[in-house]
C-alpha cells in the first residue's frame, strides 16, 4: 500500500475563537466572533477546512461590513493571505 505523510492542523474551536477575534480586533473589526452559532455547529464534531489563502478582496469587504456567518473558510483564508496562519488542512474540534 502506498501512503504518503501530511500535516493538518488540529485546532479547538474556543481558541480558534480568540485567534480569529484578535486578527479582527488588529483590522478594526468590531465583531465577537463565535464559530459554533456562526457556523451552527453542534457538540461532538469535526470540521475541515483547506487552507491557502485563496480569497478575493470583494469576500474580505464582506467580512470587514461584518458578513461573517458561514464564512469561516473565507476567514481563514484571509488570515493566511495576510501570513497569521500556515495554508494547509486544518481540522475544527468541537466538544464540550
Amino acid at each position: 500500500m502506498k501512503t504518503t505523510k501530511a500535516t493538518v492542523f488540529k485546532v479547538d474551536y474556543n481558541e480558534l475563537d480568540k485567534h480569529i477575534n484578535k486578527f479582527f480586533k488588529k483590522k478594526k473589526i468590531d465583531i465577537d466572533y463565535q464559530c459554533i452559532p456562526y457556523e451552527v455547529w453542534f457538540n461532538d464534531e469535526e470540521h475541515y477546512f483547506d487552507v491557502d489563502g485563496n480569497v478575493t478582496d470583494e469576500e474580505i469587504e464582506d467580512l470587514k461590513d461584518g458578513n461573517v456567518e458561514y464564512c469561516l473558510q473565507e476567514i481563514l483564508d484571509w488570515m493566511c493571505k495576510e501570513k497569521v496562519i500556515n495554508a494547509g488542512e486544518y481540522i475544527v474540534e468541537v466538544y464540550w
